[in-house]
């Protein structure tokens, strides 16, 4: 069964939150674990957003624009 989480991260994504899991799980720390799932599943939740990530993207460029 595939873990509906990450179809909404990237490659990228994917691979950085299974270097952080398998990081918290070698120091057998459960809530390190947990806070590292639950992050990510938050991550997972606003990219399934349709285009919220362009519309992020788009507020931020203009919020330099105003700041320079």
């Amino acid at each position: 069964m595939k873990n509906k989480m990450l179809e909404y991260l990237s490659n990228e994504d994917q691979k950085i939150f299974l270097d952080e899991l398998l990081d918290a799980i070698k120091n057998k720390n459960f809530d390190d674990v947990l806070k590292c799932i639950e992050s990510w599943e938050a991550t997972a939740e606003l990219n399934s957003i349709p285009g919220f990530q362009k519309r992020i993207v788009k507020k931020i460029k203009k919020m330099k624009k105003v700041w320079r």
